[in-house]
C-alpha cells in the first residue's frame, strides 16, 4: 500500500470512525472530588497544626513560668525556716527543717541543700551527694534558675541567699549572708499536665479541622466542581461529533466564559473540516516526497555499510600482515646480529685482506636486513589505527633535520631548496616526517646509478 493512500485512510479514519481513547500520560488520572478534598483537608490540617504549635508555645511558656513562681515561693519558704538554725551555724538543724518540707512537696521538689557562706555544700536532703552531683552540673552547664535536662532528668535549679539583721554597737543595722540554699525540682508535674493539654486542645483542632474541610469542600463542589464536570461531559459530547451545545450560565464567571468558548469553538470545528482536509492532501504528497528521499538515504546507507565492511575487511588483512611482521622480526635479529659478529671477526683478518668482497656481502646483507625490518615496520603501521596529533609545524625545520635520519649513497647528491616564508601548518610532525623519509628512500632507491 502506497503512502498516500495509508494517510488517506487514517485521515477518513480521524475524520468519520471514533477518536482513539486518550492515553494517561502521567500514571492513572485522579477524581477532581478527590484532589480537592485531600487539598482541602492538607490545608485545614496544616492551619490547625500552626495555631496548636503557637498555641502550645504560648501556653508552654507561661505554664513553666507559673510554675518557676511557685517554686520560688516554695524555696523562699525554705530560706526563712533555715535563718534561724543558721544563725549558729546548725547546718543538722537546717537540714532537719528542710526534710519535712521536702517530704511535703516531693512531687515537685527532688532535693534540697544548704551551702555556707563561701559556697561549700555543707548538707543535703535527702542526701548530700545527689545535691552536689546535680548542682555541679547546673554550675558546668550555667544553667541555674533554667530548666534543664540532666542524665538524671529535667530539673529547675534554683539557689537563693540566707540573709540576716543584726546591729552594731552604734544602733546601726547590718545584713549578713548566713549561706545560701539550693532548691532542685523536677518539671514532671507541668510535663504531665502540658501532655494533658495537648490531647484534649489537638482533639478539638482536628474536629474544627474536619468541619471546616468539609463545609469548605461542600461550597467548592457546587462553586468548582460540578460546573468542570458540565465542562467535561461538554467535552464528551464534542468528541462525539454532537457541536449543538446549549447556552448555560454558572455562579463562577471564569467558567460561564469557557462554557460560552466551548460553545463557538463547537461552531467552529465544523468549517475547518474541508480545510484540514486539503492541508491532509497536501501532507500527503509531502509524505511521499519524504518517502522517496528516504529511500535515497536508504540507498546511501547501505553503500555506506559496504564501505564499512571493505574497511573492516583490510584491518583484519592489516592484523594478519602484523602478526606476520612479529614472527619474521626475530629472525630478521639474529640474521642482523650474525652479520655483526662475522664483520667483527673478520676484521684485520687474512682472509679480508684475500677477499675485499665479502666486505661487500656483509653491507649487503645487513642493508637488506635494514629493508626487510622497514618492511615490518610498515605492515605494523598498516594494521594500526592512526591517530593524528596536530600542532602547528614549521615545514622548513622539520626538512632540514630529514637528511640525518637517511643513508645518503655517495654518488646521490642532497639538494634543499626551501622557500623562507612558508606559514606553520597544523598537522602531525611525526607522521609527516615519515611521509618525507618514505619520499627520500624511494628517490633513493630509483636510482641506484646516482
Amino acid at each position: 500500500m502506497s503512502l498516500a493512500k495509508t494517510s488517506i485512510l487514517i485521515y477518513n479514519s480521524a475524520r468519520y470512525g471514533k477518536p482513539p481513547e486518550p492515553v494517561p500520560v502521567n500514571g492513572k488520572p485522579r477524581s477532581l472530588t478527590l484532589i480537592i478534598s485531600a487539598l482541602l483537608l492538607v490545608v485545614s490540617l496544616g492551619i490547625t497544626l500552626s495555631t496548636f504549635a503557637f498555641y502550645y508555645a504560648m501556653l508552654k511558656e507561661k505554664s513553666y513560668a507559673n510554675y518557676l513562681n511557685q517554686q520560688e515561693l516554695l524555696l523562699e519558704q525554705a530560706v526563712s525556716q533555715c535563718t534561724q538554725p543558721m544563725a549558729t551555724d546548725d547546718y543538722i538543724g537546717a537540714a532537719q527543717t528542710l526534710r519535712p518540707l521536702q517530704l511535703q512537696h516531693r512531687k515537685t521538689v527532688s532535693a534540697f541543700g544548704v551551702l555556707d557562706s563561701v559556697d561549700t555544700l555543707q548538707v543535703g536532703v535527702p542526701s548530700k551527694d545527689s545535691v552536689d552531683h546535680i548542682f555541679q552540673q547546673a554550675q558546668k552547664a550555667k544553667s541555674l534558675s533554667q530548666y534543664h535536662a540532666y542524665p538524671e532528668g529535667k530539673f529547675l535549679v534554683i539557689m537563693r541567699p540566707l540573709l540576716a539583721k543584726r546591729w552594731d554597737a552604734s544602733g546601726n543595722m547590718q545584713i549578713l549572708t548566713l549561706g545560701k540554699v539550693i532548691g532542685i525540682f523536677h518539671t514532671s508535674t507541668v510535663e504531665s499536665e502540658m501532655r494533658g493539654i495537648v490531647y484534649k486542645t489537638v482533639g478539638v483542632m482536628l474536629l474544627f479541622a474536619f468541619l471546616g474541610a468539609g463545609a469548605a469542600y461542600g461550597v467548592l463542589r457546587r462553586l468548582v466542581v460540578n460546573p468542570i464536570q458540565s465542562l467535561v461531559s461538554l467535552t464528551k459530547q464534542i468528541a462525539e461529533k454532537n457541536f449543538a451545545v446549549a447556552s448555560a450560565d454558572f455562579a463562577v464567571q471564569e467558567i460561564s466564559i469557557l462554557w460560552r468558548a466551548f460553545r463557538d469553538m463547537a461552531r467552529e470545528i465544523g468549517r475547518f473540516n474541508l480545510a484540514l482536509e486539503q492541508r491532509v492532501m497536501e501532507r500527503t504528497s509531502e509524505l511521499a516526497q519524504a518517502n522517496y528521499e528516504l529511500a535515497q538515504a536508504n540507498h546511501d546507507l547501505m553503500e555506506a555499510q559496504e564501505k564499512m565492511l571493505r574497511a573492516e575487511k583490510l584491518a583484519a588483512i592489516g592484523q594478519l600482515a602484523s602478526g606476520v611482521g612479529h614472527e619474521l622480526r626475530n629472525p630478521l635479529g639474529a640474521i642482523k646480529n650474525a652479520v655483526y659478529y662475522i664483520r667483527e671477526a673478520l676484521a684485520g683478518s687474512q682472509l679480508l685482506k684475500e677477499d675485499p668482497n665479502l666486505t661487500e656481502f656483509l653491507d649487503h646483507a645487513d642493508k637488506e636486513v635494514g629493508s626487510a625490518t622497514s618492511i615490518i615496520n610498515d605492515l605494523r603501521d598498516f594494521s594500526r589505527i592512526v591517530k593524528l596529533a596536530a600542532e602547528p609545524t614549521d615545514l622548513n625545520n622539520l626538512l632540514r633535520g630529514l637528511k640525518q635520519s637517511l643513508e645518503i649513497p655517495a654518488n646521490i647528491q642532497w639538494t634543499e631548496q626551501l622557500a623562507e616564508d612558508l606559514p606553520q601548518a597544523l598537522l602531525d610532525p611525526q607522521k609527516i616526517r615519515q611521509v618525507f623519509v618514505n619520499l627520500a628512500n624511494n628517490a633513493i632507491q630509483a636510482m641506484p646509478e646516482g
